[in-house]
């Protein structure tokens, strides 16, 4: 679901048979009624990594990240914020959520949110 220039039938193609909890990226599931309707049907949480995302070319720049995750929190899809080549990417998660918010992607309270889903959704047991 992060391969540009597809429209989410690679998230469609994981979710009916694996049925996984989580996926990592699926930006690409943004441009797809049929992924966005299975991902919230389906509870899937979408692990979305803005840093990687722009230098892998998945998503080509911030005000397409904004048109991505509006669509998702419009279409109730569950999301959180990550970090991934934190060394190649030359980011950690702390600025993940600084991009996302000073330029008016996600606001605080959506940021909090996807923080709060992280845990609740993470694989370590409490």
């Amino acid at each position: 679901g992060e391969t540009p220039n597809t429209s989410g039938e690679g998230v469609i193609a994981a979710i009916k048979p694996l049925k996984p909890h989580r996926i990592g990226h699926g930006v690409r599931a943004a441009y797809n009624a049929d992924a966005m309707k299975i991902l919230a049907d389906t509870g899937t949480v979408l692990e979305i990594c803005p840093t990687s995302n722009l230098h892998t070319r998945a998503v080509r720049h911030l005000e397409e990240f904004k048109f991505i995750l509006g669509t998702f929190l419009e279409n109730n899809v569950r999301l959180t914020i990550n970090t991934d080549g934190t060394y190649l990417c030359g980011t950690n998660l702390k600025r993940e959520f600084q991009l996302l918010e000073e330029a008016n992607i996600l606001s605080e309270d959506e940021l909090e949110e996807a923080r709060k889903l992280a845990f609740e959704v993470s694989f370590i047991e409490t």
